[in-house]
């Protein structure tokens, strides 16, 4: 027997079709709206403007001003007083250690210098018969004392005489160039009245000093090369370095010492010092590429191999005519040259690849500015 569907059973099995297919229809038309909102991957990715930069061993020099002065310098005093009686040399001579300069009339010191070498000859002899007279016991201790006090004093005023004589007698205490020359032969000279100046030219020195930031790469022995204001040239090592600096300027002295056999050495020339630092590889950029990142530090925006940007920071180790020697990057970068402003660090980018900008000597610094390209004239 077949079974009829009841009215109540047919309403509700045309409510259930009817439901079924109003989802079906609602959810196809959600699909549709899903599909046609945008994918954030698939945005066009911003393209930038990039060349290819490669390090060169560059070596940067310290420059700094300086002057010539010599080793040693003295002003030569009198330690006594007379009258000139011989001036053996003439200012500006070269003189060796202890080649006599002047003398002094010593007056009466031969003569009492004779007279006291004689007295301490026979009180030496009076002395050496006391002893031996002593060790026999035919002279008391006293006597003994008295002869050898005797002769103690006549080889104390023996060299008082002496050393009275050798200061009439005024010698060069180091070889030098007798730079100045105050007295004439003849003329009269109290003790401790200046007679000239000797300076030591070997070796001859340059003076400079050093700023706070490049005491770190200067040291004792270090290689240096002075540019006189004459023309000349001079090579020579930092033999000293101040351990502290002044308290105004906030800069440490230095010198540098020239050997050189040559005497015509001058004193008080300035000097352009020039202190080679060590060879490194870096990139001669424009200036308008560097950037700040979020921390203030100067830097580069580059591209990797992915075409993710890269901030690097960069070093300036040297400034030429036309642009700056950079390091802090690896030896071949690719650097962006447009639309570094427009991108950030990780973010992935198109590239359009151009030449490198060489930055030719007709260039100026005020023609830099990113994307600066040189067109030529020809055109």
């Amino acid at each position: 027997m077949v079974l009829k569907p009841t009215t109540g059973q047919f309403i509700a099995l045309s409510m259930v079709t009817a439901i079924t297919i109003w989802m079906a229809s609602g959810i196809g038309q959600q699909n549709v709206e899903i599909s046609e909102i945008p994918n954030p991957a698939n945005k066009e990715a911003f393209q930038v403007a990039a060349f290819i930069s490669l390090a060169q061993p560059i070596q940067r020099v310290i420059r700094l001003d300086g002057q010539t002065k010599p080793n040693r310098q003295l002003l030569l005093k009198s330690e006594a007083s007379g009258k000139i009686s011989a001036l053996a040399v003439s200012k500006g001579d070269l003189v060796s250690a202890g080649s006599v300069l002047l003398k002094l009339d010593p007056g009466e010191l031969p003569s009492r210098i004779k007279s006291a070498r004689a007295t301490k000859k026979q009180l030496q002899i009076e002395y050496e018969t006391s002893q031996a007279l002593f060790k026999k016991n035919y002279l008391s201790e006293t006597l003994l004392a008295e002869a050898e006090a005797a002769y103690i004093s006549a080889v104390a005023q023996l060299e008082s005489l002496q050393s009275q004589f050798n200061k009439t007698i005024i010698k060069a205490p180091f070889g030098g160039t007798l730079e100045e020359l105050d007295v004439e032969i003849g003329s009269f000279i109290n003790r401790g009245e200046t007679i000239g100046r000797l300076l030591d030219y070997h070796p001859v020195l340059v003076t400079g000093s050093l700023p706070e930031a490049e005491i770190a790469n200067v040291s004792v022995g270090d290689r240096a090369q002075a540019l006189l204001s004459n023309g000349e040239s001079w090579n020579g090592r930092i033999r000293y370095i101040s351990s502290r600096s002044d308290p105004i300027t906030k800069t440490f002295d230095f010198e540098i010492e020239v050997i050189s056999s040559a005497y015509d050495l001058l004193t008080g020339l300035t000097a352009t010092i020039n202190i080679p630092q060590p060879i490194v590889l870096a990139h001669y950029l424009s200036p308008a590429l560097l950037q700040l990142n979020d921390q203030g530090k100067m830097g580069v925006k580059t591209v990797d191999v992915e075409n993710y940007v890269k901030f690097k920071p960069v070093k300036m180790i040297k400034s030429g005519n036309h642009g700056i020697w950079l390091t802090g990057l690896r030896a071949e970068e690719t650097v962006i040259l447009r639309g570094q402003g427009f991108v950030h660090h990780g973010e992935q980018v198109r590239i359009e690849l151009l030449e490198n900008p060489s930055l030719l000597p007709r260039q100026k610094l005020n023609e830099f500015s990113v994307g600066f390209n040189v067109e030529s004239k020809n055109r």
